[in-house]
């Protein structure tokens, strides 16, 4: 039961996690450049 659920886990969901992943690269990117510019004064 629980392996038939992992297993429509993974099949389904990896884009959606990918997507999610890219969000939090770019959100933490768009955060991490404007404290380094504060940084730098």
């Amino acid at each position: 039961m629980v392996v038939k659920v992992l297993v429509v886990f993974f099949i389904f969901f990896p884009l959606d996690y990918l997507l999610l992943f890219v969000n939090i690269v770019l959100f933490s990117t768009l955060i991490a450049f404007p404290l380094q510019g504060f940084s730098r004064y």
